[in-house]
């Protein structure tokens, strides 16, 4: 999931409702509004054409926009524990009208994170059940909330990242930076030099600048208006699709493809991914019965033409459980239903 975190005005919902394509709706008072994400993908979209497709299933992802809160208030704990399964954060700040300060903006909504952390540390800590090891982490991270440090600027062991994943510290999870421009200032490039904008810290965060109004306004046209706007306005699509891109990529997702039964169907996982899990994500019986992965790269079907091109050239490869599964890579997995005595 990942979740638009901004204060009232910033643009978040225009932007939620821009990649949602959803009408605006009222905020209930204990629950953020939620909607899924067709990305677009033209590998998918030759694979289906090549191979004739009749059901063609894109890849999504899941968005969360919380509720804003007055600069001067701050979001309560309880509004703040609604980020806490969001795998990504997206800061969302307003860069026109009266008094704007992306900076500042940024210093406040990191704040809020880190005062939530704090709290959150301190009462683990007060537990008696907690093991010396992970005290030792909590207090780390109580240290580091008390001096104004988000947690994703400490260096941590591979073991303390598993621990922490499982501790919804919010300061920890990935961002990414989306400025607000108005509609007549954004130029035909959509991302910002990270010079002219850098967050304190040393993670490198993904600065990314657009308009709210004009993503919400491209959204609601009909494909053959919105290429034509687009190409008015000088830019060749929308920038929302480098930026759903910026968000696989921050999140180390890659895509596999599958085209089985007349479906030609897009796959995200974690960079690395084994076979075996990779099969496991389409079915748990094809992970338990996993026998072997026929695999095909996507550059060498688009050469081939076809799956029976491709396999004809010798362009295919098999592979075991450990073989980590690679990006654009189209994947017919072969497996058992038989089931073994233990």
């Amino acid at each position: 999931m990942i979740a638009f975190f901004g204060f009232a005005g910033s643009g978040k919902t225009s932007f939620f409702q821009a990649l949602t394509r959803s009408e605006k709706e009222s905020y209930a008072p204990d629950k953020p509004l939620i909607g899924e994400v067709k990305l677009p993908d033209e590998r998918l979209k030759f694979l289906a054409e090549k191979l004739e497709s009749k059901k063609v299933t894109f890849p999504s992802l899941t968005f969360l926009d919380l509720k804003g809160a007055n600069k001067e208030e701050g979001f309560p704990p309880e509004m703040l524990a609604q980020l806490k399964d969001a795998r990504l954060l997206i800061y969302c700040l307003k860069e026109f009208g009266e008094d704007c300060n992306c900076s500042d903006d940024l210093e406040s909504l990191e704040l809020e994170l880190i005062c939530y952390d704090l709290e959150l540390a301190e009462k683990r800590l007060s537990s008696p059940q907690e093991n010396s090891s992970v005290q030792t982490l909590l207090k780390r991270c109580q240290e580091a909330s008390q001096n104004g440090i988000p947690l994703r600027d400490l260096e941590f062991s591979e073991n303390e990242k598993k621990i922490l994943c499982e501790i919804p510290f919010l300061s920890f999870k990935k961002a990414i930076i989306l400025i607000n421009k108005e509609k007549e200032a954004l130029s035909s490039g959509n991302r910002l030099p990270p010079l002219l904008f850098k967050p304190k810290g040393k993670e490198k965060i993904p600065i990314f600048s657009l308009s709210a109004l004009m993503e919400k306004e491209i959204s609601q046209l009909p494909p053959p208006e919105k290429n034509e706007y687009l190409k008015k306005i000088g830019l060749a699509e929308s920038p929302l699709i480098p930026f759903t891109k910026e968000i696989l990529n921050s999140l180390s997702l890659i895509t596999f493809y599958t085209a089985v039964k007349n479906e030609a169907r897009a796959w995200l996982i974690p960079e690395k991914t084994p076979a075996i899990r990779a099969a496991g994500k389409i079915h748990t019986d094809m992970e338990k019965g996993f026998i072997r992965a026929e695999v095909l790269g996507f550059e060498d079907f688009q050469k081939a033409g076809s799956l029976a091109s491709a396999k004809h050239q010798n362009l295919t490869h098999s592979e075991n459980k450990e073989y980590l599964v690679r990006d654009g890579e189209i994947i017919e997995f072969l497996f058992t239903t038989r089931r073994f005595p233990n």
